[in-house]
């Protein structure tokens, strides 16, 4: 199959946004619904006290009464909308109850208004109550002005339900009160809608901000995972996987204060006859060889505290060893030497190879004097050399 395209991709990731943006709407307007339920059984709790002293008390109070069975089913339609969206499953049959019962919510609101006798003067009593029903409106469209159809629903349930009353008023009062009944919806819809519009421009930029913040949060691992290869490999010998020079020297500070009682010793490891190895078998079993004397080496150090093992370069190896008393450094050089001899017969090689290893010990006093231990250790190599080899010496 072909890779999809660019805008075919560009469309994808427009409608994964919109989606986003559309559930992050419903998820703000669950809760403002859940919010909104006990302020609005407080109004219908005072609507029930004012309906005794208006016209048409009984018909008020049941329509107030019905009001608040739809805030009780409104608010488990929410939570099972908050469930779902939070379960990132939201069914499309739990979102359009949700609209069309906040246009019926708001419906009843206005239906409120019915029973009110206002044709013939308006008193205290029933002012409140038409009040509390236009208000509620108001406060029904704004609080669903999240969603585009949540709007409408809401702004058409609050017209249709003083739509009646509106009409029975309007051969006393002439274009006036229909006029005013136009202009107070359009004003509330329009200023719902800028609300809702800045809501979702708001959802939109938190989404990108997300994304965005993800976006670097995996650069900046990726980041932090490059800066510690490179550290690695800045100290690091790329053949042996041992430490380089320069991260010796930084390890054997750390080592011999870790052990500031302990006697230390530079060894200096140079492995016999390498060259003959080279011009035998080739530069690729020459790595090989070095290779596996740097795993011996590490094998080495991790097996005990107060141990360090690096390449120095070429063929040399190095050792650094924190001890009890002097006198085991030359049983450690040994056991070196041992370690890479046995190299030659416990690994399979291409053919017959036999090796051996000098080895130079001093005695390191202070971090000061690495230098100068590592000078007085190569020339004990070199009398291991001209000893015959395959033996250590301690320098003078």
């Amino acid at each position: 199959m072909f890779p999809p395209s660019a805008p075919a991709r560009h469309e994808r990731a427009s409608t994964w946004l919109l989606r986003q943006i559309e559930w992050r709407q419903f998820g703000l307007l669950t809760r403002q619904l859940r919010a909104g339920t006990y302020a609005g059984a407080a109004v219908i709790v005072m609507t029930l006290l004012l309906a005794p002293s208006v016209a048409g008390s009984a018909l008020v109070a049941g329509i107030a009464l019905l009001r608040m069975a739809l805030f009780v089913h409104d608010n488990m339609l929410a939570r099972t909308l908050q469930e779902q969206i939070a379960a990132d499953a939201p069914r499309r049959s739990t979102v359009w109850r949700l609209i069309l019962h906040t246009g019926l919510a708001n419906m009843v609101w206005g239906a409120l208004t019915w029973p009110l006798d206002m044709a013939h003067g308006l008193d205290l009593m029933t002012f409140l109550v038409a009040l509390i029903a236009l208000f509620s409106i108001c406060l029904s469209i704004v609080s669903a002005s999240f969603h585009p159809a949540t709007l409408a629903a809401a702004t058409l349930g609050g017209c249709l339900g003083l739509a009646p009353k509106v009409q029975a008023l309007a051969p006393a009062t002439g274009l006036l009160l229909p006029l005013g009944f136009l202009i107070y919806f359009i004003t509330i819809h329009y200023f719902a809608g800028q609300l809702g519009r800045q809501a979702r421009g708001g959802i939109a930029l938190e989404i990108r901000r997300r994304r965005i913040a993800g976006r670097l949060a995996q650069t900046n691992t990726a980041l932090e995972r490059a800066l510690v290869h490179a550290h690695r490999l800045a100290d690091q010998d790329s053949l042996t996987r041992l430490r380089n020079r320069r991260a010796l020297e930084q390890a054997t500070t750390t080592l011999m204060a870790s052990w500031p009682t302990r006697q230390d010793f530079v060894l200096l490891i140079d492995v016999d006859h390498f060259k003959r190895i080279n011009d035998r078998f080739g530069h690729a079993m020459g790595d090989g060889v070095l290779v596996a004397i740097g795993t011996a080496l590490n094998q080495w150090e991790i097996e005990a505290d107060g141990r360090l093992a690096g390449r120095w370069g070429g063929e040399e190896f190095i050792a650094v060893a924190a001890l009890d008393h002097p006198g085991q450094a030359g049983a450690l050089a040994d056991e070196l030497r041992e370690r890479i001899a046995e190299l030659g017969d416990v690994l399979h090689w291409p053919g017959k190879i036999t090796l051996s290893a000098s080895i130079g010990c001093a005695p390191l006093a202070s971090t000061a004097q690495f230098d100068e231990a590592l000078r007085r250790a190569d020339a004990a190599l070199y009398a291991a050399k001209r000893a015959g080899r395959n033996c250590w010496k301690l320098a003078a």
